[in-house]
């Protein structure tokens, strides 16, 4: 009787014990938005239905995941391209975004690479208990079947269509495309901590003031030497690559997230070099440890439209006294001579 008994209490705890683990794993799921999204615009309204679907299930399992519901996103994968799938968990992971709209209407875009643009998508972050908006926007590119090529955070709407509409008058959309791609490669780079992307955009001859430079050519002259910046502010703010990589990885690490937003962006074509475009935006920073906000200033070289150079980045926490901020006219472009 003693080895019955002691089996019965065996089972009884084994039962108690699972009963308990149901019961706390039920709780730490919680009820999530079910989002739809709808889409009009360029295709064919059978390509729209299709991608329509595919990015309503991503939200969907983005929502399931943070619920409690889900942890991988292999129910969307027949979505996606390899690449696409790659870009897609790799956000999910490292952000956690999460859609909080029933039902999401826009446009599909067709693109001049033949591709799909869909914008716009409006999600939220994890801002943990750190001050600022804990708003993003989504932009999924997609292939000509509808398969998920790209996703990464975008630069709001508003200021995509403003900014387009001013190239479609000065006659460069084109490169204006580029421009605020590269923009949003910028900031899902820095909200995904991608150290290893942010070095490998830097040449080692980058000019850097209190920033960054993603391409520099020693034969495109000195930027910084030719420039009205006084050699005194020069040396206040002047980095080299290697202090301003390790800066940030440092960031990094001591950051559980980070979110880089931006704000009133101005592009300006050089008047005598109309290959040079000037950025201005005003850049805000949150982090779980640290947040500021200054004024950035990015100097492009499209020459080669296929591969743009960035020569200068800047990035100042404050206007100068005259209320100005580092432009493309502090800068003295210096063409190499061809042999």
């Amino acid at each position: 009787m003693r080895i019955k008994s002691d089996w019965v209490i065996g089972a009884m705890l084994a039962v108690s014990f699972y009963m308990t683990f149901e019961v706390t794993a039920q709780t730490r799921r919680s009820t999530y938005v079910k989002s739809r999204l709808v889409l009009d615009g360029s295709g064919t309204p059978e390509i729209r239905q299709t991608i329509g679907a595919a990015l309503t299930a991503v939200l969907q399992e983005a929502n399931r995941i943070k619920a409690g519901w889900s942890n991988n996103l292999k129910n969307v994968e027949r979505h996606c391209s390899p690449e696409g799938f790659i870009a897609l968990k790799t956000l999910v992971e490292r952000t956690g975004f999460f859609s909080v709209i029933p039902e999401y209407k826009t446009n599909l875009i067709e693109t001049p690479q033949g591709q799909y643009e869909v914008r716009g998508i409006k999600v939220g972050v994890p801002m943990g208990e750190t001050q600022g908006d804990p708003t993003q926007f989504l932009v999924f590119t997609l292939t000509k079947r509808g398969d998920i090529a790209n996703v990464q955070f975008a630069i709001e709407t508003t200021h995509y269509e403003r900014l387009m509409e001013e190239g479609r008058g000065l006659n460069d959309m084109i490169y204006r495309k580029q421009i605020l791609g590269f923009l949003e490669d910028y900031r899902t780079a820095h909200n995904l901590k991608d150290i290893d992307y942010l070095e490998q955009v830097y040449s080692e001859e980058a000019l850097i003031i209190v920033g960054r430079v993603l391409k520099n050519k020693k034969t495109d002259g000195d930027y910084l030497a030719n420039s009205l910046l006084g050699e005194t502010q020069v040396q206040l703010i002047k980095r080299s690559k290697r202090e301003y990589i390790d800066s940030l990885r440092q960031a990094f690490k001591r950051n559980a997230f980070v979110k880089v937003t931006f704000d009133k962006i101005e592009i300006v074509r050089h008047s005598r070099f109309p290959d040079f475009y000037g950025i201005k935006v005003e850049q805000q920073w949150n982090s779980s440890r640290y947040s500021d906000h200054g004024y950035l200033f990015i100097m492009i070289d499209f020459e080669k439209p296929e591969s743009p150079v960035i020569h200068v980045r800047a990035w100042q926490p404050e206007k100068f006294h005259n209320g100005s901020v580092v432009e493309l006219g502090y800068f003295k472009i210096l063409r190499p001579r061809k042999k």
